[in-house]
């Protein structure tokens, strides 16, 4: 678990990165970090190496990892054209972070990654496509590989259902996945799951599984 003082450093750091946009950004990201344990979830990836975040958007985890890892070089990529152009803005002089527009759906280049994140993205993605975008991190990743994938966990059923509730007035209807559902998928697509860790945070349960290419 990281340490309370390094939770607040890198809060230090993603406010002033972001209220050097505008204080509007600075606040969405005070909102976001109140949604999930973040630092301890970059925890979980290597110091080194090449790294992409599947489902960027605004860059708040990839800004996380880069400041808690300086010598891993991050890609981040998502398909809102918006949350992207907000992300590239976070970029300043650091050279190991970088942003652009992609549809997840499409395949990136085969095993060019050591680790691939995807933070609260699959239940934003349509049922029929989870599993392909689970499958295009493997195939991004080179074997051997880290795969982080952290969603809205189904327990307890009360936080879960207060999150859809959430999300469908903030956004669409979300597609949540079951966790078992969830190791099934990573499993079928070729993955060894490692380690499995629940947290909660406000009314958000996030269910982490940190997997390996097999």
């Amino acid at each position: 678990m990281a340490s309370t003082k390094e939770e607040k450093w890198v809060f230090k750091k993603l406010w002033e990165t972001y209220r050097a946009q505008s204080l509007g950004a600075a606040l969405w990201v005070a909102v976001r970090w109140l949604y999930g344990p973040f630092v301890e979830f970059a925890r979980l990836l290597p110091d080194r190496g090449l790294m992409a975040d599947f489902g960027c958007g605004k860059g708040v985890f990839a800004n996380v990892v880069s400041f808690i890892h300086p010598e891993l070089n991050i890609e981040g990529f998502d398909q809102n054209r918006l949350a992207v152009k907000v992300a590239v803005r976070t970029q300043g002089i650091r050279e190991n972070i970088k942003f652009q527009e992609f549809d997840l759906r499409k395949a990136l280049p085969a095993e060019k990654y050591d680790a691939v994140s995807m933070v609260d993205v699959l239940h934003h993605v349509p049922r029929d496509n989870q599993k392909s975008v689970i499958e295009n991190a493997w195939q991004a990743l080179k074997p051997g590989g880290i795969f982080l994938m952290v969603d809205i966990d189904d327990r307890p059923r009360w936080m879960a259902w207060t999150n859809y509730l959430h999300d469908s007035i903030q956004m669409n209807r979300p597609y949540l996945v079951k966790r078992k559902d969830l190791m099934d998928m990573l499993t079928s697509c070729g993955f060894v799951i490692q380690k499995q860790r629940a947290s909660r945070s406000l009314y958000v349960p996030h269910i982490a599984f940190l997997a390996v290419k097999g």
